[in-house]
């Protein structure tokens, strides 16, 4: 719990700071809450963060490892020569193939949890080069102009 709650108190920081909640997973993808608000303010598109963000974090960073975790596994699995299917949570092989998946899936697990998780999650920072400060409101915002209406954003 007490991982949680610190979790809950740097999404509550990057809230407070206008900034929305990012990551990035041990694979290299990058990962951003959509929970904004739009604001348009002198023509300009203005998403501001939204509560949602401190309480929605902790899971999705969760699940953001738990799908790391399985793009481990199906790529040992690959490597290994092994039958991998997949939904959600659950992970299917052929029955001969039993023993050996589980053995990937516990060593791909611990792999996965060795790494200085929390660490490298401290190290992400909330702004990208597209984040500015609104005109109007003067709230750090990722702005764009009414016909440059887009989600992308690079890290």
């Amino acid at each position: 719990m007490a991982m949680k709650e610190w979790f809950r108190d740097c999404a509550a920081v990057a809230v407070k700071l206008m900034h929305p909640i990012r990551w990035v997973t041990p694979l290299g993808m990058p990962v951003v809450q959509p929970y904004v608000k739009a604001d348009n303010l002198n023509d300009k598109l203005c998403l501001l963060p939204i509560r949602k963000q401190i309480n929605a974090f902790p899971p999705n960073f969760v699940h953001s490892l738990d799908s790391t975790h399985m793009m481990l596994t199906a790529i040992d699995c690959h490597r290994k020569g092994l039958t991998f299917a997949a939904v959600h949570d659950c992970y299917w092989t052929h029955g001969c193939d039993i023993d050996a998946m589980n053995v990937t899936c516990r060593e791909q697990f611990i792999g996965l949890h060795r790494l200085p998780l929390a660490k490298d999650l401290s190290k992400v920072g909330h702004c990208s080069d597209r984040d500015c400060a609104c005109e109007e409101c003067g709230h750090p915002c990722s702005a764009f102009s009414s016909s440059e209406r887009t989600s992308s954003h690079r890290q």
